[in-house]
């Protein structure tokens, strides 16, 4: 007898990966927030003002926030210790496109089984 394999997640399974792929996007969102300030200092003019460069650091740190809570502008402004209002503010004068940072969502929300395209329609037809 030949063993077929699992071509599905159990819940536990899928939970797990979830949290991993979690940790990996926040691995990733301080790795690219990191790069960004390099160069950012590396490509600064030896002429920009004190104002511009703290310009550049706010713009550098709301993109990471809205990075780090998937473009969700409340969570990022809780997390930067800003008012939604005032995040949004400097996201229009800082020229910050929102749905750059938009999670695609891959997996199905926590409880559900991901099911496929085929099955989901015979349910629906039902």
């Amino acid at each position: 007898m030949v063993k077929q394999k699992k071509s599905r997640l159990d819940g536990q399974e899928l939970v797990e990966a979830r949290e991993q792929l979690r940790k990996a996007e926040n691995i990733l969102s301080g790795i690219h927030f990191a790069l960004e300030l390099v160069q950012d200092a590396n490509s600064s003019d030896g002429g920009m003002s004190f104002y511009e460069k703290v310009s550049r650091f706010e713009a550098v740190l709301i993109k990471a926030a809205l990075r780090h809570t998937g473009g969700s502008q409340t969570k990022a402004a809780r997390l930067l210790g800003l008012k939604p209002t005032t995040l949004h503010t400097k996201i229009n004068l800082y020229d910050i496109a929102i749905n750059d940072f938009k999670r695609i969502q891959l997996l199905e929300p926590l409880g559900r089984t991901a099911k496929s395209s085929v099955e989901a329609k015979s349910q629906r037809q039902r």
